[in-house]
């Protein structure tokens, strides 16, 4: 556990507020990590709620076990490597494609 900059986490929230306001299209998207979280990570819990309230598609890959204890995806615990960042690529733009019925 430990405390989120109250400063960093308003300007999160102000970004995608002027975004938003711009006519941007926006979407969170929150990479797969190698060793699985037992419980949600604090910034990605405030990041959830950010999103929630903005009505902001968030997608969160953290502990996605297509990722999760495979070294081979990964070039440290926090780092995808090429065709781990290629394998993850490719799922997130079906997400995407899928949640906005785009073929």
């Amino acid at each position: 556990s430990y405390k989120l900059d109250s400063v960093k986490m308003k300007i999160f929230s102000s970004f995608l507020e002027d975004c938003i306001h711009s006519g941007t299209k926006v979407l969170v998207v929150c990479s797969p990590s190698y060793i699985k979280y037992l419980q949600i990570d604090n910034s990605i819990s405030s990041i959830e709620k950010i999103t929630m309230v903005q009505n902001i598609q968030f997608l969160n890959y953290t502990n996605d076990t297509t990722f999760i204890n495979h070294s081979n995806l990964f070039d440290d615990p926090s780092h995808l490597n090429a065709k781990g960042s290629e394998l993850f690529t490719r799922i997130v733009i079906g997400n995407i494609c899928k949640k906005n019925k785009i073929q």
